[in-house]
This record gives structure tokens, C-alpha cells and sequence, in this order.
């Protein structure tokens, strides 16, 4: 349901705008946070998954951005869905290849 004062739709412009800035082909630091997200964050993401989560389900990364920060976690037993209100973050979380489902879509 969206909110009557159309917030969902400003919100999803914002967060479309925000990752066609960072594009890694556009923006220097784009690229720079791609690398800490695949190499550093995402060893993190999956200690913190084999410690804190089931090893079967299905899990959904809402708010998934490029989803690249998901990138090791072990999706063996594991249906993963990188969830994002900006189309654009879902169409770049696409490019991981764990995940086996994508919703654009805002949680309020």
C-alpha cells in the first residue's frame, strides 16, 4: 500500500537517482564502493549469515541495493531475493549470481 502523500513513489526516485550516480562506469567512487562491498563487506555479510542464520529458507535482502555486500554467502539449502525500492538497484543486483529472486518494492 503506498502512502497518500505519495512518498513511495518521491522515495524510490531518490534511491533511482542515488545508484545511477554511483554507476560504476560513471563514478570513480562508484567503483571504490564496489570494491569494499565485494571485498571486504561481503566476507563480513557471510560470517555473520553462517553464524546467525539458518542454513535452509528462503531469505529476503530487503534494501539490497546492488546486493554485492550478499555476494559470499553460501546459498547452498537457501532460496535468496534481493529486494530494493530503486529498479535501478535491482536491475544491478541481477549481476549476483546467489540470488534466485527480485522484487522491486518498498516494506512500508
Amino acid at each position: 500500500m503506498e502512502a497518500p502523500d505519495g512518498a513511495g513513489r518521491d522515495d524510490a526516485r531518490v534511491w533511482d537517482r542515488h545508484w545511477a550516480a554511483l554507476s560504476e562506469r560513471r563514478s570513480l567512487f562508484g567503483r571504490a564502493a564496489s570494491l569494499v562491498r565485494t571485498g571486504l563487506l561481503s566476507r563480513a555479510v557471510r560470517a555473520f549469515a553462517d553464524e546467525h542464520f539458518p542454513r535452509e529458507g528462503t531469505f529476503v535482502e530487503a534494501g539490497c541495493g546492488t546486493a554485492e555486500s550478499s555476494s559470499r554467502i553460501d546459498p547452498a539449502g537457501r532460496t535468496l531475493v534481493a529486494m530494493d525500492i530503486s529498479r535501478l538497484a535491482v536491475r544491478a543486483a541481477r549481476r549476483v549470481p546467489i540470488f534466485r529472486g527480485f522484487l522491486q518494492g518498498d516494506l512500508f
